[in-house]
């Protein structure tokens, strides 16, 4: 049975990690070879309840309707906050990385094989 992915984004033409994760996401699917259903979800905002999946924060990954980066981390982020006019955080990889680099991607994807 084909895995299920869901992408949850924002914004995929200002907002920089939104999308090299995207990016990234893509490139992972890719290199791990997997028979995936991925499914693109633009939320009205940056953070907001979403039936099935609980509260998310823009940009965030779930496979088979579980986040999988168990651990939530946010930084501000100018871009959206321009967007919304106000300040805003969005989900972080790390302090170092705001975007969800390829490896991590891969990482947390074949953790949940």
């Amino acid at each position: 049975q084909d895995m299920q992915i869901d992408f949850f984004y924002f914004d995929l033409n200002t907002c920089g990690r939104c999308k090299m994760t995207e990016e990234n996401l893509i490139e992972a699917l890719g290199e791990l070879d997997l028979l995936a259903n991925l499914q693109m979800h633009k939320l009205r905002d940056h953070q907001e309840y979403v039936e099935g999946f609980g509260s998310v924060i823009s940009p965030s990954i779930f496979v088979d309707k579980k986040d999988i980066f168990k651990k939530v981390n946010t930084s501000q982020c100018d871009e959206c906050s321009q967007i919304c006019g106000d300040s805003v955080k969005c989900r972080a990889e790390s302090e170092e990385n705001n975007a969800f680099s390829k490896e991590s991607i891969k990482k947390a994807i074949q953790n949940y094989q």
